[in-house]
């Protein structure tokens, strides 16, 4: 996460790409001290210990790492979205070039995910003689590339190609991450999961995060509508910085 702010730091030079990368490094230190669940690591399954675990989990967890930071970029515009409503100040400036940033930085989240779960399968082919089989964690990989690529084509569509779609939809797109990297292994069965007896209880404090998020879009929406005729729009795949108000 970390190298992905830093990566995009250097491309960008906005700040807001290493200052969101930092914080969203630091979060994550933070939460794996957390006791909420088990930590412990028993030994790896005789059929899993390959060298394409190296390479899967490398590829796939540099990609949350790129998509986490599509997440913190999401909100960020949404406040400004917010604050250009409240204040009527000339943010647009600042929101379209975030807008752009989150963009370039979910191609290559979204690019590293497709080629992380393609080399899952060749895994999987090595260890259970198959390539797919439809496992939750499989599963649950797959919407996580079809609901990124949904909203990288959105920029096709002529009412979703704006600056407020592309935020929210990166902005709760982590979930389907977060579904797929933790909830699978604790909520659903499968070749990939730790779900057996109990059923987990999931924290308060990710019901109360899913909700202050979904009211921050909520929010965001409103502002946007009061303030998008003064704001820049992104309007088609090429558009140029800017865009068309």
């Amino acid at each position: 996460m970390a190298f992905a702010g830093l990566v995009f730091e250097l491309a960008s030079r906005t700040a807001a790409a290493g200052a969101l990368g930092a914080l969203l490094a630091a979060l994550v230190l933070g939460v794996s001290f957390m006791s909420a669940f088990d930590p412990a690591i028993g030994p790896l399954v005789p059929v899993l210990a390959s060298y394409w675990l190296n390479i899967h989990v490398t590829i796939i967890t540099a990609s949350y790492g790129f998509l986490g930071l599509c997440a913190l970029l999401g909100g960020l515009t949404l406040i400004l979205l917010v604050m250009a409503g409240l204040t009527r100040r000339p943010l647009g400036s600042a929101i379209a070039k975030l807008d752009r940033l989150n963009v370039d930085v979910m191609i290559v989240g979204i690019g590293m995910l497709a080629v992380g779960t393609l080399l899952g399968g060749v895994w999987a082919n090595e260890s259970w003689g198959r390539y797919w089989g439809w496992d939750p964690k499989e599963t649950w990989a797959l919407v996580s590339i079809l609901f990124y690529a949904l909203i990288l084509h959105f920029r096709w569509i002529p009412k979703l190609s704006n600056v407020f779609m592309q935020a929210v939809g990166s902005f709760l797109g982590i979930w389907t991450i977060i579904m797929t990297y933790f909830g699978v292994n604790y909520l659903l069965s499968g070749l990939h999961s730790y779900a057996a007896g109990e059923a987990v209880t999931i924290p308060t404090w990710v019901i109360g995060m899913f909700a202050g998020m979904l009211a921050v879009c909520v929010i965001g929406w409103f502002a946007w509508r009061d303030a998008r005729s003064t704001l820049a729009m992104r309007q088609g795949p090429l558009a140029p910085e800017g865009g068309r108000p």
